[in-house]
């Protein structure tokens, strides 16, 4: 069983892979991709971001971070499979569509019959306490009370949950990157590289 430290090290060794093997990489210019690389990257960017904050021993503030990088990685899933042309020109004249929500998001998505939908269920059956943690509800006051002090002392229980998450959501990511890319090899080194480092089943088959 690999540590809260191990788990932090792998999710940000996977990060570094998957920049290594995405940045710089041109891709189709339409108007639905840039929204959705847009999203994918603000994702990861806040995967990043909790990863500092739980280095610097911020665990709320890097908790706080969880809906987000769910949410941008959901809206980048719309913006590539569910949303019309009129929305995605909405999104560049108003700055959003319509639906914007997680769980709206998420409704489309299974319209839609979408793969990712199945994961996404998931997440938005935790809304409550993902609502929580964004807007310092209950749990950071349960994560901070002590019987002689106030100070971080959450659960790591939590910790390790936020670590897998944002394991997940690169992960997922990198899976519609290397779509975007047309890069078969790619989706075959990355279910390789998971399997390889964390132990789970490919998440999509890259094969011929």
């Amino acid at each position: 069983m690999s540590t809260e430290t191990d788990r932090t090290e792998e999710a940000k060794a996977l990060g570094v892979w998957l920049h290594q093997r995405t940045n710089d990489v041109r891709m189709r210019n339409r108007d639905r991709d840039r929204v959705a690389l847009a999203m994918f990257q603000h994702s990861l960017d806040l995967v990043d971001g909790s990863l500092v904050l739980l280095d610097n021993n911020l665990p709320g503030a890097a908790l706080a971070l969880s809906r987000p990088f769910l949410e941008a990685y959901v809206r980048g899933v719309w913006a590539l499979y569910c949303a019309n042309d009129d929305e995605i020109e909405g999104f560049w004249t108003k700055g959003r569509p319509g639906t914007w929500g997680l769980k709206g998001l998420a409704g489309l998505l299974e319209e839609q019959e979408l793969e990712q939908s199945k994961w996404v269920r998931t997440v938005v059956a935790e809304g409550a306490e993902l609502n929580d943690l964004v807007h310092g509800g209950g749990l950071h006051l349960r994560g901070r009370i002590g019987a002689e002090s106030i100070e971080p002392r959450y659960p790591t229980g939590h910790v390790g949950w936020l670590i897998a998450q944002g394991i997940e959501v690169r992960i997922r990511v990198g899976c519609e990157l290397f779509e975007l890319m047309r890069d078969e090899q790619g989706l075959r080194d990355l279910n390789a590289y998971v399997d390889s480092h964390f132990v789970r089943p490919p998440v999509r088959d890259g094969g011929e």
